[in-house]
């Protein structure tokens, strides 16, 4: 099974997720604008990046976060 790394960035307008393969390629990323330091939007990119990557939050192995 592959583990993937996942980065989220949670801004005061914008939530940013990229999730990367074990070679450090780029599987999948999403942007999601829900409006002032919403968690919806933090959500949304999430459910977005996985579904383009075609794997389950079970496939991540390492998150990093950073933002507002």
């Amino acid at each position: 099974m592959t583990a993937y790394a996942m980065g989220i960035d949670f801004g005061s307008t914008t939530a940013k997720v990229v999730i990367l393969d074990q070679d450090g390629a780029v599987v999948a990323s999403a942007i999601s604008q829900k409006g002032a330091v919403s968690d919806e939007g933090v959500r949304v990119a999430l459910e977005e990046a996985l579904g383009q990557a075609g794997i389950g939050q079970g496939a991540i192995g390492r998150v990093v976060s950073t933002g507002y």
